[in-house]
Parts: C-alpha cells; structure tokens; sequence
C-alpha cells in the first residue's frame, strides 16, 4: 500500500510543477517559459507513462495524471495561444532532445502520436538516425515496436501510415538485409511490411 501512496505522491508533485510551470508561461507570455512547459510536460509523459515493477499504481490516476499533461499540450495547441504547428514542432523537439533513458518509452510517444502531438516526418528522421547501424539496441527495439504497432497490428488507424515511418523502415530493412544476424523478429517483420504494401 505505501508503494501506491509513494507513486500517488510522485504524480501530485510533477503535476503541481506542471501547474505552477503553467501559470509562469501566462503570466510571462514569453516564448521560453512556454518551451520549458512543453518540455517539461513531455518529459512528465515520458517518466510516468511506465509502470515500474515494485510500483503499482491505479489506473485512474494514471489515466488523469497523461490527461492533466496532454490538457496542457492541446491548450497551448489551439489557434488561440501559439497553434498545432508551432506546438507539435517544440513537443517534437522535446521527444528528440529527452533523455536517453525515457525517450524510447512506447506508451508516451504513442500517447502523444495519437495525440497529434509529433511532427511525424521530424520524428520518422530522427529515429532513423537513432537506429542507425543497429548499434543502438533500445532504439532498435523501439522502432521495431513503432513499426509493428503502426503498421501491422493496429492498421485501422489513421495516425501512421507506411509513408510516415519511410525512413525508419529503411533503416530497419538496411539492418535486416546487410547484419549478418539480426535482431530477432526484425526479418519477419520486414516481410510483413512488404506485405502489406503490396495488398
């Protein structure tokens, strides 16, 4: 019970920052506190969208905790304030310039693709860049999960499409055809994307 308790108190704290962090940028109208507020509030996607094992938490407030940071995004989204273009390029931004150890995190990037919060074409580049050579094994991962996720299991939608992940895919045919022992899974699912073009 106290490890609920804990993380409860994790989330009340980041999300009293997030609305302090958001009455400094009104009040200072200046575009830097509304950066740091973008910044902050995709870095708060990023570390409480994971469930850590040892750490239960309630879904409603996991629920509330995504809503009360993704409410602050679709605010700053609107014409009114500075627009969805303007905005989905600094949440972007802030998704490539993350930490390392938080940017790769599914459930938040896809929260936020979902969102419309991405600039898909800046995201699909710096990915492909991320995976590289396939020396980044948790980028690797990441992409493969992006890629089966969008492409192959949840076809229906309509946030991603073959041509969003151009670069990524890619990257991941590169490694898939030129590695002498690529990651597992990654071959099989490069067949299915090519399958699924061509119907």
């Amino acid at each position: 019970m106290s490890e609920v308790r804990f993380s409860l108190t994790t989330y009340t704290c980041v999300f009293r920052t997030l609305v302090d962090d958001l009455i400094l940028a009104r009040n200072s109208k200046e575009a830097n506190h509304v950066v740091l507020l973008i910044n902050k509030a995709v870095e708060a996607l990023l570390e409480g969208l994971t469930l850590h094992l040892g750490q239960p938490v309630e879904t409603e407030s996991l629920a509330r905790y995504r809503d009360a940071n993704l409410l602050v995004l679709r605010a700053l989204a609107d014409e009114r304030a500075y627009g969805p273009n303007w905005t989905r390029g600094r949440v972007t931004a802030a998704l490539v310039e993350a930490r390392d150890e938080i940017k790769y995190n599914p459930d938040a990037v896809d929260c936020l693709i979902r969102s419309s919060m991405v600039n898909l074409f800046e995201y699909d580049k710096h990915l492909a860049t991320a995976v590289g050579e396939g020396d980044n094994q948790v980028a690797l991962a990441f992409a493969m999960h992006l890629c089966r996720l969008y492409l192959i299991e949840d076809r229906s939608n309509a946030h991603i499409i073959e041509a969003d992940l151009f670069g990524t895919i890619e990257a991941l045919q590169k490694i898939a055809t030129h590695s002498p022992r690529p990651p597992d899974g990654m071959v099989n699912l490069m067949e299915m994307i090519k399958d699924r073009k061509s119907t």
